[in-house]
């Protein structure tokens, strides 16, 4: 699941897609899926939860990774993907940057 969103953007790199699209798909349209009301959208009474990304970074996944998974091994370990997330806000906050997390969960079950 750490993974997700440089897949994402490696995949909207390599296929042309639009990260409008790739937005729709991650956020905008779970959060329909699931009624959450205030989440997915950049939009006046909406959260404001945003991920920054630099579309440029290219890494090569290793398990060393801030987002390696725990069980010791990925399939996409090796793999080289372009476009990583860099600062995370969540409600206004950072939350994590550079892949360092800056405060504790305050997630609540939905």
């Amino acid at each position: 699941l750490g993974l997700l969103l440089p897949l994402l953007l490696h995949e909207a790199h390599t296929s042309g897609r639009s990260l409008s699209e790739l937005a729709a798909f991650a956020a905008e349209r779970p959060a329909r899926a699931f009624g959450i009301a205030r989440k997915g959208r950049l939009e006046t009474g909406y959260d404001g939860d945003l991920v920054l990304v630099d579309l440029d970074c290219a890494r090569t996944v290793g398990l060393d990774a801030p987002f390696s998974p725990s069980c010791g091994w990925s399939p996409y370990e090796g793999r080289r993907l372009q476009g990583w997330p860099v600062t995370t806000i969540l409600l206004g906050e950072i939350v994590a940057q550079n892949g360092v997390l800056l405060t504790e969960g305050r997630g609540r079950a939905l």
